[in-house]
């Protein structure tokens, strides 16, 4: 490896040779700049040069300057002074260092000689390695540390290996002693009573009761395990300073909620309970008992002992020893037979709550009114050996067909005795996946489902665990799948459930009436081309059959689009409506589309779309047929195969409307893999979203006066919300969208007057989605 690493940077430093102009900047005594022009000097491996100096300074500033290069290296690096060394310092780096690399607009070399004489002439030499490119210059520099690094760590361990042959070579001359033989039983008699446990504890509390008193030597000794622990507990990025715990503390609230945190164990490891129960016990709310189920072997009765303890010190600990395991649900069932508050947190064994977790669930239950049944908060995971954090969880609010994919919203969470007697608790027969069948269960019937976003619990990935190996557990995601088909059987609906190993993510697929007339709506104005593609891909790549296309012609002036119009007339499936007017009114156009037409669905559909898959109108109509559901949208992408739209948000940096993962490749998957789910989002875009007629036109459909053109989309599925409706867009439905093909981009004055207009009557009709901004993106994540 070494001599790999050798010749690499040999091979570097051999294949850079370069000409360049060098400038000598003097500093005179007038602390003005002169200007210096010597002759080109050529890289030779090693460069010696001379110059005449003008005034005699004794410290003077010397800044080289190569002109022309984006970076250089500097190695080598001394001064001459009448063949003598001197002594210097850089300015912008470190001397006597190997491998300086200066990558500014004109790369220097800054640097202060020393113990100079009085002379005309100092002598300067170095090694100039250069290049253009940045990445060669930090190769070299990675190459160059490692293969010092790699050189250290030898001379080290041959220091090491020869320490190492002498403290041998003393060992076995004592050992083979005829003394140290004969005194075999006593050492071990004594090296026992030195290492006891017994023996290291009756000495700190002699020490303890000597200089504290009796009382505190009991205390002492009731607190050892969660003393040892204090100073190695898990700290997150995120978690609380002293100064706001305190504040916490004391804060003036309402501290009549009770929380029983719910914690089965399992031959739990004993560091890992110390740090779980530390992390509740120093919450800054105080109103909470914790329960305790043990379902753990004989192999770790030191639980038994711990917990012990603990109790000992603080009456709000409860715990049962179950007589046999159970598995994780019984466990957590036996620990919720403990409980009597009024939420309910869930906290596996070897998990972490940051301070100011119950503080934020009770801040939330207040602001709700106590209609909170179901609350869930952001999570980091952290590595068990290094106690790094590998990554944070930012999750989206409430999103139902998200957590229907995935268990977005486990950890931390708190349920409400009151929904818990409408649905009951854990159930058995779900191990690895019982809190997702749960809630499920729960958002089925919860008042208000309310998410915080703030990291409020970490979990530990260790060997085992699913934070570390999702693949861990298979058979957790055989017990979701149960789970979600049990679910939409609830609620009314039919389908099948298929498990993404890919994602670890699940996909329903809905049953679909092929009754239904789907009605699919085009403007058009000219533009045969586009037409003509849309057309051709609805044609060849729509496996569902019951659909109608409803072309609206508004002022064509192209006698070739009319000739298509006839030449398409022979489908029974595709019609020509005329809508003629002046101006151009999106809004309008695709109403009068509506009012004629005969579909349970209208789908609104840019004449600049192109179908990519063919069971895209099947897998939009299965969400569109859900009575919970407003508008449905596609997954459009540009030519370049860029994402031009995944959903749209409302309110996000004060924008009107943001697209989520906007420019993304479309293979990407996204943060969480979010782009491989349905989502709900605020909205969707009119270039292709399906609704039902009746919804549509329960809301008024399009606003035509105030939204002519931009904006109809987004205002006509926040109307659909406020029918307690959900949006959403489904990534199996694919097209390529050739945006503004159809009528181009309008940069006109008047075209911005309109838009300012539009933009100023959207925030006052929809001013609270700004005020609370989207709860479908958290707003530590950054799109």
């Amino acid at each position: 490896m070494m001599d790999s690493i050798k010749n690499e940077i040999y091979e570097l430093q051999e294949s850079k040779a370069l000409n360049m102009n060098c400038i000598i900047f003097m500093l005179n005594e007038n602390h003005q700049y002169d200007f210096y022009n010597l002759l080109n000097i050529k890289y030779n491996y090693r460069c010696n040069f001379e110059f005449e100096i003008m005034c005699e300074l004794s410290y003077p500033e010397i800044k080289l300057v190569f002109n022309g290069l984006s970076s250089v290296i500097i190695k080598n690096f001394a001064i001459f002074d009448n063949q003598k060394e001197c002594s210097f310092m850089f300015l912008n780096g470190v001397a006597g260092s190997e491998g300086q690399l200066f990558n500014n607009e004109i790369p220097q070399v800054q640097f202060i000689c020393k113990n100079l004489d009085s002379c005309k002439k100092i002598k300067i030499s170095m090694d100039i390695i250069s290049n253009g490119s940045t990445e060669f210059m930090e190769k070299y520099i990675f190459l160059s540390e490692s293969y010092k690094a790699l050189q250290g760590i030898i001379n080290t361990l041959q220091q090491e290996t020869h320490m190492l042959a002498q403290y041998k070579e003393k060992y076995e001359s004592v050992t083979e002693s005829t003394i140290w033989k004969s005194t075999k039983g006593l050492r071990l008699l004594l090296d026992k009573f030195k290492t006891s446990h017994y023996t290291r504890l009756l000495y700190k509390s002699l020490i303890v009761l000597k200089n504290e008193g009796f009382h505190s030597a009991i205390q002492r000794l009731k607190n050892r395990e969660r003393i040892k622990v204090m100073n190695t507990a898990f700290v997150g990025e995120y978690d609380i300073d002293e100064g706001e715990a305190n504040v916490q503390i004391n804060k003036q609230m309402k501290r009549d909620i009770k929380f029983s945190i719910i914690v089965p164990l399992y031959n739990t490891k004993k560091e890992h309970l110390i740090e779980m129960i530390e992390s509740v016990l120093k919450q800054t709310y105080g109103n909470y008992e914790l329960c305790l189920a043990d379902g753990s072997d004989k192999g770790h009765d030191y639980i038994n002992k711990i917990i012990k303890n603990y109790r000992n010190q603080y009456d709000n600990i409860k715990y049962i020893k179950i007589s046999k395991n159970k598995g994780i649900s019984g466990n957590t069932i036996e620990a919720f037979k403990l409980a009597n508050g009024d939420f309910f947190v869930l906290l596996d064994h070897d998990d972490i709550l940051t301070r100011n977790a119950l503080f934020e669930l009770v801040n939330v239950i207040h602001t709700n009114q106590y209609e909170a049944d179901f609350i869930y908060s952001d999570r980091g995971i952290f590595d068990d050996g290094s106690k790094e954090v590998l990554a944070y969880h930012f999750l989206p609010g409430f999103s139902p067909d998200f957590m229907r994919a995935c268990n977005y919203a486990s950890h931390l969470n708190a349920f409400s005795k009151y929904i818990i007697e409408q649905v009951g608790f854990i159930r058995e027969g779900y191990d690895g996946s019982q809190d997702y069948e749960f809630e499920l269960r729960v958002m089925e019937k919860a008042r208000r489902v309310i998410h915080i976003n703030k990291v409020l619990y970490y979990c530990r990935a260790c060997e085992g665990s699913v934070a570390l190996d999702p693949t861990s557990k298979m058979y957790a995601y055989e017990a979701g799948k149960k789970a979600i088909e049990e679910h939409i059987a609830r609620i009314g609906h039919k389908g099948k459930v298929e498990f993404l190993k890919d994602t670890f993510s699940y996909r329903i697929h809905y049953d679909i009436n092929q009754a239904d007339l789907v009605d699919i709506i085009i403007p058009n104005k000219n533009h045969l081309a586009d037409l003509k593609r849309c057309i051709n891909s609805i044609l060849n790549k729509t496996s569902y059959k019951n659909y109608m296309v409803t072309i609206v012609e508004n002022n064509s002036s192209e006698k070739e689009v009319f000739e298509y119009y006839d030449e398409i007339s022979k489908y029974a499936n595709i019609r020509v409506l005329r809508f003629e007017i002046n101006e151009f009114n999106f809004s309008a156009i695709n109403n009068y589309a509506v009012s004629m037409s005969d579909g349970k669905y209208v789908l609104f559909l840019n004449n600049d779309i192109e179908i990519i898959n063919n069971d895209w109108l099947n897998e939009m109509l299965m969400f569109a047929q859900r009575d919970d559901v407003g508008a449905v949208g596609a997954k459009l992408y540009y030519p370049n195969d860029t994402n031009q739209h995944v959903g749209l948000l409302v309110g996000l940096g004060g924008h009107i409307a943001s697209h989520y993962d906007y420019g993304k490749n479309k293979n990407e998957t996204g943060y969480m893999h979010r782009l491989t789910m349905p989502q709900n989002y605020d909205a969707v875009t009119a270039a292709c979203l399906l609704v039902k007629k009746d919804d549509f036109v329960l809301v008024d459909g399009f606003d035509t006066v105030n939204f002519k053109i931009g904006l109809n989309d987004v205002d006509l599925c926040l109307k659909l919300r406020e029918l307690g409706k959900y949006n959403i867009v489904t990534p199996y439905a694919e097209m390529y969208h050739y945006e503004s093909a159809s009528r181009g981009r309008d940069d006109s004055g008047e075209a911005k007057k309109r838009f300012e207009k539009e933009t100023m009557l959207f925030r006052e009709k929809w001013n609270k989605y700004f005020d609370l901004g989207s709860e479908y993106i958290n707003p530590n994540y950054k799109i």
